[in-house]
């Protein structure tokens, strides 16, 4: 008998618990909001309890409505920007809404939106580029990426420009610049015939200065051209380490000195971010036989990279031009000279070595740094992911990121523009004191030393007696007259 009531007790407590699941996941059942009425008998039943209420039993029928409705208002935020009280701050405030609603004016019902300029340049799509580098957890929000768009397309409009790309970011100590990488139409030729260090200057459209830059505070602000790039800036910009300030007028401080401004000196740094991280997977450039210097061209034939694949240095290559400790991508050989002239001048004792060129395409697996590892790979969110994104970072450069997804990728710089360094900046020592001037002089063409003591010059030779007599009595008249005027004042 005990067995078989045992039975029955246990088969009714498993119907029981069927039916209990059934009926908790009929009440778990979402309406088009995606709410549920057991989460609702939840939180009700837990603000009761919180509450605490005399008359539980009259006061549920209320509660329940206020937590119904708690879910349809949209949160309300204490905080209120602080607004400027003074006439100068409103106007400034006034001015800056203005700048914004000229840079996302909507075009207009005749026109259509399109991201090809007068001139038929392609503005690059930086709100998909946006989204990549999301993922590698860099680059700005919604809003400022979409006036960075605007603002480009707007420059791109006023400037005969073609490739155009958004470079990054530099941080200054007042503001910050952005920069925008872009090739001109047509570059301006340079007919005059330049000598000395000059010449040594790479022209518009040609090695260092392959590519031109804008740069602007802000969006909304006016976009700068920077100026050309020469050897002798790059040069002296590896020399030194300087923050930006935000204003391209302002001196270059400390020691060596920059004689060129901000301007040049960002330039200087662009150019070297540029030869150092600027990377895509390998396969994705291809060199032009056809031409006889070094030119890129994409391979249509790159069916792009696995994860796995893109997470090896061997599967990126460089594709800008290395820079060389010359301040150019390609060795200066100077011009032929006359014998008369390669006579006089005189030989040199050591002859300096000559800089091997890095060929183009070069992977980053052979890179040569003063610090261990110079890359570093993740991905994310996962490696099976179908959506994985490998990130590619600089640790030479802080600041410069890769994102590569199979055929697709993107760079961007967001920092400070100065190279990472193990171990404490130093400035470099000044230069040794000069020799004091030693004159060259040949004697035998009866040349003086004109550093050499002279004697004193001889008094001049003695006059004839009637000259003297003169001069003496010359002499002796006036010597008359300022007696007899001394004698006229102690009179009065």
């Amino acid at each position: 008998y005990q067995r078989r009531v045992h039975g029955e007790s246990i088969e009714a407590f498993s119907i029981m618990a069927e039916e209990f699941e059934m009926t908790k996941a009929f009440l778990k059942k979402a309406n088009p909001d995606g709410n549920t009425l057991y989460d609702h008998m939840v939180e009700v039943l837990m603000k009761i309890i919180k509450q605490k209420p005399q008359d539980a039993f009259s006061t549920f029928e209320s509660v329940s409505v206020e937590v119904k409705n708690s879910s349809l208002v949209p949160p309300i935020y204490k905080e209120v920007p602080i607004l400027p009280q003074d006439p100068e701050g409103k106007k400034r405030l006034l001015e800056y809404i203005q700048k914004v609603l000229n840079l996302i004016k909507p075009p207009r019902d005749d026109e259509e939106e399109d991201t090809r300029t007068e001139s038929g340049a392609q503005v690059p799509d930086l709100i998909q580029q946006s989204e990549m580098l999301a993922h590698a957890g860099v680059g700005f929000c919604q809003e400022e990426w979409l006036k960075i768009a605007y603002s480009i397309q707007e420059l791109a409009k006023k400037e005969e420009l073609e490739q155009i790309r958004f470079w990054g970011k530099i941080y200054g100590t007042t503001k910050d610049y952005l920069i925008v990488e872009a090739k001109l139409q047509e570059w301006p030729e340079d007919d005059e015939e330049k000598e000395g260090e000059d010449a040594k200057i790479e022209p518009w459209g040609v090695g260092v200065n392959q590519y031109i830059y804008f740069v602007a505070n802000s969006p909304e602000g006016k976009w700068s051209k920077l100026p050309l790039l020469t050897p002798e800036q790059l040069q002296l910009a590896r020399q030194m380490r300087r923050h930006f300030t935000g204003d391209l007028s302002a001196p270059v401080l400390g020691f060596p000195r920059f004689p060129w401004g901000e301007a040049s000196y960002l330039r200087a740094q662009i150019a070297r971010i540029s030869a150092a991280t600027l990377i895509s997977p390998k396969g994705y450039y291809a060199l032009d036989e056809e031409e006889e210097n070094e030119v890129m061209l994409e391979d249509e034939e790159f069916e792009g990279m696995d994860v796995e694949s893109l997470l090896q240095a061997e599967n990126w290559a460089h594709h800008r031009h290395h820079l060389l400790k010359q301040g150019r991508t390609t060795p200066w050989i100077p011009p032929e000279e006359d014998e008369d002239e390669e006579n006089e001048t005189p030989p040199k004792e050591e002859e300096e070595e000559e800089e091997q060129q890095i060929p183009l395409l070069t992977t980053i697996e052979a890179d040569e740094s003063n610090i261990p590892i110079s890359w570093t790979f993740r991905v994310t969110p996962r490696a099976d992911d179908i959506h994985a994104f490998v990130c590619a970072k600089s640790l030479l450069w802080p600041g410069s990121i890769t994102v590569a997804k199979k055929k697709s990728f993107a760079n961007i710089y967001v920092g400070y523009g100065q190279k990472y360094l193990p171990i404490t900046y130093t400035p470099p020592a000044p230069p040794s004191i000069q020799t004091e001037y030693v004159a060259e002089f040949n004697p035998e063409e009866d040349e003086q030393d004109p550093l050499a003591e002279q004697a004193d010059p001889l008094p001049p030779p003695d006059l004839p007696p009637e000259k003297e007599d003169e001069e003496r009595g010359d002499e002796d008249e006036e010597d008359e007259e300022e007696e007899n005027e001394n004698e006229e004042e102690e009179d009065d």
